[in-house]
């Protein structure tokens, strides 16, 4: 599966990559502009929400209900396997990379792949060169935002075909495309970040044959009878998911720090 997924990805880099910086600075756009990125899958999930009439939109609450659980669940568990592999991103395989195994350490292949020519591709080659590769650039494997974002658009889809539609598009088309294009993470990294995902939707959707229906059940209802508060909590958790819960983790942490230990 790794032999495949790196063939692939050589296969798209040599084919695409690099050729021409107005092409590659589009495709790159979405990685730093949330407005691009997740705003179309987030707008999409709202339609879902508020479309149909009062039966049919309680049964698409409820899915997407199920959704929003499952999109934590899938980024919770996507940070903590690439916390435990601190795998870097392919880029990084640029460079000469060693691995520490049981045995030593130990020389990782190198990657002959095309560096695109957008500014902030170009400017990482530069700090790569100099051996300099961010934190955050050490756990590449499972994708958080294959993980998050499939699940997201396939609750969308469980819930309205159309803009489900649309929404599994954009995520393959503007999210998890742009990041095999600049070397953030491989095919088999996108790949796990989905199983991921689908996995905990899964999880998520067969809860409503448990005892925990009944609470979902009238959640659902409360969403009807308080539109506008519903409104409001779900535009501040779907905010959160457009950067990956990204402020929430660094809120907690910060109320972590100052607590008497």
């Amino acid at each position: 599966m790794l032999e495949l997924s790196d063939w692939l990805m050589a296969v798209v880099n040599r084919a695409f990559v690099g050729r021409s910086f107005l092409i590659d600075t589009l495709v790159a756009l979405p990685l730093r502009n949330e407005l691009i990125k997740a705003v179309p899958v987030l707008a999409c999930f709202i339609a879902a929400w508020h479309a149909g009439a009062v039966r049919e939109r309680l049964c698409r609450r409820q899915t997407l209900l199920v959704t929003l659980m499952a999109a934590v669940l899938a980024t919770g568990l996507s940070r903590l396997v690439s916390a435990s592999n601190a795998l870097p991103r392919p880029y990084a395989f640029q460079q000469q990379v060693y691995r520490l195994e049981s045995s030593g350490v130990v020389p990782q292949h190198v990657r002959d792949l095309r560096v695109p020519r957008d500014n902030a591709s170009q400017l990482r080659a530069e700090r790569l060169a100099e051996a300099d590769i961010p934190p955050n650039d050490f756990g590449s494997f499972p994708s958080d935002h294959a993980a998050l974002y499939f699940t997201i658009a396939s609750g969308i889809f469980l819930a309205s075909r159309f803009a489900g539609s649309l929404a599994i598009a954009w995520t393959a088309a503007a999210i998890l495309l742009p990041r095999v294009w600049t070397g953030m993470h491989s095919p088999l990294d996108i790949l796990g970040g989905c199983l991921l995902g689908a996995a905990a939707l899964a999880a998520g959707m067969s809860i409503q044959r448990t005892r925990f229906s009944g609470f979902l059940r009238r959640t659902t209802h409360w969403t009807l009878r308080h539109e506008g508060t519903a409104s409001a909590l779900l535009f501040v958790f779907l905010f959160e998911a457009g950067v990956t819960f990204d402020h929430g983790v660094e809120l907690v942490r910060g109320i972590a720090r100052h607590l008497p230990h």
